[in-house]
């Protein structure tokens, strides 16, 4: 159950605190199965947010990652004083962007240092970043080696992360989408524009980001690409990237992966 409020962890702590409150006491006995994820792509940037969105409390990546702990240390805090055990994910700063890498996500070894530090009680935290390659950024690389680096410069984020703060790993976000539309030149081997789009060059990067969580031992690393929803406006198929009608087929009909497992 995830809850896109971009800014708000941070410039609207206590609504956002007491807005989550009821939603776990009311829904969360009623299920054995919920994973809760406060927030979908932490941020101080007012623009995905609503008309109000007070002074940020800080300035600078490490500022706001400390800050970011805080919040979210009391949302779990609140939740497990309700008696809910549900796992609950707790986002990277670099999920919207970060200062930690060059391209201003999280696919360098910096990153592990934007996910915030909590602890739980009930011992079911994940930690999650979200993963795309950003054509803006790679324009001037733009090639399925390139996609090969990248993704295995989440890998290996993802990987120091988890070894780092001794929490397992869901990332809740990723995909082929190239984050350019609209573009005032796309990229030259698009397949399909828009949120649920890819090319060439995406495709194998989150095929490639794909199977190496898929590979990782002792165990998996899980992961949940984006997106599928009647929103998108890449086809009118409410299954989004995983539309296997469509002209060419949606990306999630031709990756491949391991079959989920419980």
């Amino acid at each position: 159950m995830d809850y896109h409020g971009y800014s708000d962890i941070f410039r609207n702590t206590s609504c956002w605190l007491n807005y989550w409150k009821p939603i776990v006491e009311n829904i969360g006995s009623s299920y054995s199965k919920i994973v809760w994820e406060p927030e979908n792509e932490p941020t101080t940037d007012c623009s995905n947010s609503p008309s109000s969105c007070p002074s940020a409390p800080c300035s600078s990546d490490s500022s706001c990652v400390t800050y970011l702990g805080s919040a979210y240390q009391q949302w779990i805090n609140q939740t497990r004083s309700t008696g809910d055990t549900h796992w609950i994910v707790v986002q990277s700063i670099c999920s919207y962007g970060c200062s930690l890498c060059p391209d201003g996500t999280g696919d360098c070894p910096g990153a592990v240092d934007g996910y915030p530090i909590v602890t739980d009680p009930a011992g079911r935290i994940f930690l999650s970043i979200h993963s795309y390659m950003s054509y803006s950024y790679y324009s001037n690389s733009w090639n399925t080696t390139t996609a090969t680096a990248v993704a295995n410069g989440y890998y290996q984020a993802v990987l120091s992360a988890t070894t780092k703060y001794g929490w397992p790993a869901l990332n809740t976000e990723g995909g082929a989408d190239p984050l350019c539309n609209p573009c005032a030149t796309p990229p030259p081997d698009t397949k399909l524009s828009g949120s649920a789009g890819y090319t060439t060059v995406t495709l194998s990067f989150i095929q490639t980001l794909t199977n190496l969580y898929d590979a990782n031992t002792p165990t998996r690393i899980s992961w949940v690409w984006w997106p599928a929803g009647d929103w998108t406006d890449t086809t009118t198929s409410p299954l989004g990237t995983l539309d296997c009608n469509s002209s060419p087929q949606g990306w999630g009909c031709q990756l491949k992966s391991l079959p989920a497992t419980t």
